[in-house]
């Protein structure tokens, strides 16, 4: 019985997240393909900045933290959001979109609160579908130990 549990534990906890993760994962493709063709405004960059925190192995890690507004229908907006996929390019990021800058937004039409800088697919708007592809994978292969 113990060994039973242990087993379901064992694939169902990964099996879970896999799950999550690709589901998560499939929604970013999603959104990233359809941010492709919104309409874009005109916005500035309020505040652009480099965010350090310590992880639990002492490593530092560098977060890039920019804000913009823009204005769709005489409605004012603010968003954090450069790309769907965007993960850790904060030197980059920060150096392209500096305080104060005229930049192009990408909105969603239905939903002109979602906005994004850099519309389209990139390869790092997989990584959540490929994590999640290998939680599964994971909790496939307890089962065949």
């Amino acid at each position: 019985m113990k060994d039973k549990m242990i087993l379901i534990l064992a694939v169902g906890f990964p099996l879970l997240i896999g799950i999550a993760l690709s589901i998560s994962g499939y929604c970013v493709i999603v959104s990233a393909i359809a941010s492709s063709s919104w309409p874009k405004v005109q916005g500035q960059i309020i505040a652009s900045d480099i965010k350090r925190r310590h992880s639990d192995r002492g490593r530092v890690i560098h977060t890039a933290k920019v804000f913009y507004k823009y204005s769709v229908n005489a409605t004012k907006y603010s968003s954090n959001k450069i790309s769907f996929g965007e993960y850790n390019h904060a030197g980059r990021i920060v150096n392209l979109y500096r305080k104060g800058k005229t930049v192009w937004v990408y909105y969603n039409p239905e939903k002109p609160q979602i906005a994004v800088l850099e519309p389209g697919i990139s390869w790092d708007s997989f990584f959540l579908l490929g994590m999640g592809v290998l939680f599964i994978f994971a909790s496939y292969s307890q089962t065949k130990t």
